[in-house]
């Protein structure tokens, strides 16, 4: 009996592929070109995020109303923590607290390439506004959203850095 499964084990590795089969798995940092860089007058308060997005998973849609994560692509760190972070250098750590919070950022991968979504809403003492922003995905991966999730971000940060000046 131990013979037998011995051989058996045998026959079966020596039917398995040389090498590594599987796909390493890839990180992502989320780097969004802000065409503005000028110094921001707030203290950043951080960014808190809704429950599903609180996470360096890379979030997904394929039909409306559902959500998933890919499965071998994340961000480096939390988006909602990264936003903050870039926000936070831009501060003069002086003047009104700025609170952010991230309400959805997901692939919309409907249909090929896809769009990029997202939701975040920024609040001064006083003031409160919802930026969204959708860009097109470069490819059908995620690679591409991550390309999409920059521009999208990107506008977002200026849009905010606008709309704190216009106190």
């Amino acid at each position: 009996m131990r013979v037998s499964s011995a051989l058996l084990a045998l026959l079966l590795a020596a039917c398995a592929p040389f090498g590594d089969s599987k796909q390493a798995h890839r990180y992502h940092v989320l780097e969004p070109k802000s065409g503005k860089a000028a110094s921001l007058p707030v203290r950043v308060a951080g960014v808190t995020a809704s429950s599903f997005y609180d996470s360096d998973a890379i979030a997904y849609s394929r039909s409306p109303g559902t959500r998933g994560y890919y499965q071998l692509n994340s961000w480096t760190e939390p988006p909602a923590r990264r936003i903050g972070e870039l926000l936070a250098r831009q501060s003069e750590d002086k003047g009104p607290v700025l609170s952010l919070h991230l309400f959805e950022m997901y692939h919309d991968a409907a249909s090929s390439p896809g769009t990029v979504r997202v939701s975040l809403a920024a609040e001064l003492p006083g003031r409160k506004k919802i930026f969204t922003a959708t860009a097109a995905a470069a490819s059908f991966d995620a690679q591409g959203a991550v390309k999409g999730f920059n521009e999208a971000i990107g506008g977002i940060l200026d849009e905010i850095e606008t709309w704190i000046r216009s106190n």
